[in-house]
């Protein structure tokens, strides 16, 4: 007679392929999460930054229509650079000539209005080795 073998994987092997599913499913969620947050800080970041570029340069250019009213009613411009605070660290800086009447922008840059200050990031390593004799 033949006997059959009969195969079981029991209780064990599904047991820890399911923990170790769970697991890696876990870790995947959990770095996904902190993906989406650092993301999502980088893009509020960038928008607070472009939206007070953006009004520094609503600043300048009603400068440039006040000038460019001043100077149709015959006043005289006393200076032609201009400069518009971005952040704490950047401004906007318009410098215009005039040319026949008419205002010609001949730069407009962002200038940055504080030192870097390295210092703040430098790391402190003391791997001094002392000879003990």
């Amino acid at each position: 007679m033949k006997s059959k073998i009969k195969m079981s994987f029991g209780i064990g092997a599904p047991s820890i392929l399911l923990i170790f599913v769970s697991l890696t499913i876990t870790v995947l969620s959990t770095l996904s999460l902190l993906t989406a947050n650092s993301s999502f800080k980088l893009a509020k970041k960038s928008s607070d930054y472009v939206s007070s570029y953006y009004k520094a340069d609503s600043i300048a250019e009603e400068w440039l229509f006040e000038t460019y009213e001043n100077l149709k009613n015959g006043i005289k411009l006393e200076n032609n650079i201009f400069v518009v605070p971005i952040s704490d660290t950047q401004s906007l800086e318009l410098i215009i000539d005039i040319e026949n009447d008419n205002l010609k922008i001949v730069s407009q840059k962002i200038i940055f209005t504080k030192e870097w200050d390295y210092s703040e990031f430098e790391t402190q390593f003391n791997d001094v080795i002392t000879n003990p004799n």
